[in-house]
């Protein structure tokens, strides 16, 4: 089992907004290279345990703060247009590329973070080996009344804080949901209605251009999610033409499932997907 060196920095994103970022590096041989992108109500030190995991497994694990979270540059939770993020996982990409040259390259997105890398990787297919999409927000879990209303308060009221996410949606484990509640670095502040419209939209796009998702894909979501629709996650995978995906469906579950009660079985799951792509 490798030894772990962890390191902070920050990288310049887009329109020049500081970024955060950490990495957890094997001391030993690397089999791959991992980016995370981490969600709304979230950070990328939320998932040290998972990465300091991976990394004694031999990859070599990088993630930041998006805009607006954690660490990170920008106002609370806002992004003046998706692309933004976009462009900041781009950058942190092609870094992570120059830090593990000719290794495989996989990238992980969790919720918003899921759009995310998906939507990235539908633009940037070259140079990445698969992707894990975990509780993606392609669905809102919500009736069409008020997804409407959430596009229209996007459009006209961008600033407005619309909702924010309970923690006790987020895990089963109470012990996370108080860890949540009293962690800084988790805005409590409601989430603009701009960002929420860039996640609706995002989502949109993502499913009706899931035919040409052709890379390989694991992606993970619980059934009792009240954050993000597992029937999002249902139809990137019927409609995707990847010769190489997985769908896997957790009963019961909440939306992180990575700090859910049965966190490690989830993450075997992801450590014998990578195994068997790297």
């Amino acid at each position: 089992m490798n030894l772990v060196r962890h390191d902070e920095e920050t990288f310049e994103g887009r329109a020049g907004v500081k970024l955060f970022s950490q990495s957890w590096i094997p001391e030993g041989s690397k089999k791959a290279a991992l980016v995370i992108v981490h969600g709304l109500h979230d950070h990328s030190g939320r998932y040290a345990w998972v990465a300091e995991e991976l990394a004694k497994r031999g990859y070599a694990i990088y993630g930041f703060d998006l805009r607006g979270h954690g660490k990170s540059e920008g106002k609370s939770q806002w992004v003046d247009s998706f692309d933004d993020y976009l462009e900041d996982l781009g950058r942190f990409v092609k870094l992570v590329q120059v830090k593990e040259p000719g290794k495989p390259l996989f990238i992980f997105g969790f919720s918003m973070g899921g759009n995310i890398v998906a939507s990235y990787a539908l633009g940037n297919k070259s140079g990445i080996n698969g992707i894990i999409l975990m509780g993606p927000a392609l669905k809102p879990p919500a009736s069409r009344v008020v997804v409407l209303l959430l596009k229209l308060l996007g459009s006209l009221l961008p600033n407005l804080g619309v909702v924010r996410p309970p923690s006790k949606d987020f895990s089963r484990d109470q012990n996370v949901v108080a860890e949540m509640e009293k962690d800084p670095l988790i805005s409590k502040k409601p989430v603009p209605a701009r960002t929420l419209l860039g996640i609706l939209r995002t989502g949109e796009k993502i499913l009706s251009k899931a035919e040409s998702f052709d890379m390989p894909f694991l992606v993970m979501h619980g059934t009792a999610d009240k954050l993000a629709s597992p029937e999002g996650s249902k139809l990137l995978n019927e409609r995707s033409h990847s010769a190489d995906k997985t769908l896997k469906l957790y009963e019961g579950f909440y939306h992180d499932l990575l700090h859910e009660p049965e966190r490690q079985t989830v993450l075997y799951d992801m450590s014998g997907w990578l195994g068997k792509h790297s």
